[in-house]
């Protein structure tokens, strides 16, 4: 599977359209098509969408939309739970978007101890893998509130690849470690930041 930041409906589709092995799913960050999506990718072939939903990191995450905490735009968490088709095991996967102000280190705080609460009343044995743009590096406090429960792969897996820090405005050169792939109850071999890029363009402003 993989978790998307900033995906447009377009891009998701012409995605699957090129990978037919995958599909996706998710609402825009207003709870609609035509913004931002928080957009969830997985294989058809290996996984079954059992459940899935968002929520929103404010006051009123059951509002659609709902913006508090001094955020400019909605900030949302998209959630599914899966089951492999091969052992029928499952397991939770929630993907976000923290806010990029430096002036919102409070509200990613916050939406940090949102997503922890709500992890929290997950039931303890179904594994969870968290993947985000979280705008702010593993000294903050936001790491500190989900690690509190959560284990961070890039700290825990015995093989890692690549820089550890991710965001590069497209210029190739890393500046800050903001995107984190964070879990329980699963073990995390390997993990790698992606470098790709082709005749000095990159796909992303993030690796």
């Amino acid at each position: 599977m993989i978790g998307t930041q900033e995906l447009f409906k377009q891009q998701g589709d012409d995605t699957v359209e090129r990978l037919p092995e995958y599909t996706w799913f998710g609402r825009d960050r207003f709870g609609k098509h035509a913004e931002e999506h928080m957009g969830i990718f997985y294989r058809k072939d290996r996984l079954k969408l059992v459940k899935s939903g968002d929520f929103w990191l404010s006051d009123t995450p059951d509002k659609v939309a709902s913006i508090t905490w001094g955020n400019v735009f909605p900030r949302m968490v998209n959630w599914a739970l899966f089951e492999r088709l091969d052992d029928h095991k499952q397991f939770y996967l929630l993907d976000t978007h923290f806010p990029y102000r430096d002036q919102d280190e409070d509200a990613r705080t916050k939406g940090a101890r949102e997503m922890a609460a709500w992890i929290a009343k997950l039931p303890a044995k179904v594994p969870v893998i968290v993947t985000g743009d979280f705008n702010t590096e593993p000294s903050s406090e936001a790491h500190r509130v989900l690690t509190a429960g959560l284990k961070d792969a890039w700290d825990t897996a015995p093989k890692r690849e690549g820089p550890a820090k991710t965001f590069h405005d497209f210029t190739g050169q890393p500046t800050v470690q903001i995107d984190w792939i964070l879990y329980r109850g699963v073990k995390a071999d390997a993990v790698r930041v992606l470098t790709t890029s082709k005749d000095g363009r990159y796909p992303s402003d993030h690796f």
